[in-house]
């Protein structure tokens, strides 16, 4: 599951980032010093990353499949022997040099979208905006936690406990959920007694 994830997330977010231009073809020529083979799209041989930046949705969807086939079908099997079920023995891995063709992805996400400010900005808000609902819940419990949640905290022995309750509600919130919420106790021009969550 942690290498599918890796490879998921790994050509995913590089896909992202080249369909909202914050990766340029400049960019991948810079970073990926290694080349794929050629692959075949339409029964024709092509190339990963004249498809990649084409500016054609699907192109660029046909190289982000083979992408991920490239790493899927590059995983081998390791047989470690430590358990007394050889099913449990068997564990997924990915060569060295595999791994580091996915980290240089991963880099270039990390460089040219994640640290950009307009994405940090975003990050800052969500920080902001998660810090002041758990400090209102964790204030008001009974006043702003739903029935189900303010009974579960109620059952709690200790402070710590209490607290967890209330991160764990929060971090169970889909971000328009907490963002509806937060715009319900913070925005005076925002919320009713009819609004649903």
């Amino acid at each position: 599951m942690e290498l599918a994830d890796d490879i998921a997330y790994g050509v995913h977010d590089l896909e992202d980032g080249i369909a909202l231009n914050l990766i340029t073809e400049k960019d991948w020529l810079s970073y990926v010093e290694f080349s794929f083979p050629n692959y075949e799209r339409n029964g024709i041989k092509t190339n990963i990353v004249h498809d990649l930046f084409s500016g054609r949705n699907r192109i660029r969807k046909k190289a982000i499949s083979y992408l991920v086939n490239y790493f899927v079908s590059q995983i081998e099997i390791d047989i470690r022997n430590c358990f007394s079920s050889p099913l449990l023995n068997l564990q997924a891995v990915m060569s060295k040099t595999l791994a580091q063709e996915l980290n240089v992805f991963k880099h270039i996400v990390a460089l040219k979208v994640i640290e950009t400010p307009e994405v940090q900005t975003l990050v800052y808000k969500g920080q902001q905006m998660i810090m002041r609902l758990f400090e209102a819940l964790a204030n008001n419990p009974q006043r702003l936690l739903e029935q189900k949640h303010y009974e579960k905290y109620l059952c709690q022995n200790d402070e710590n406990s209490k607290l967890r309750v209330i991160c764990d509600y929060i971090a169970g919130d889909t971000d328009e959920y907490a963002t509806r919420l937060y715009h319900k106790i913070f925005t005076p021009s925002n919320g009713s007694v009819f609004d649903r969550l």
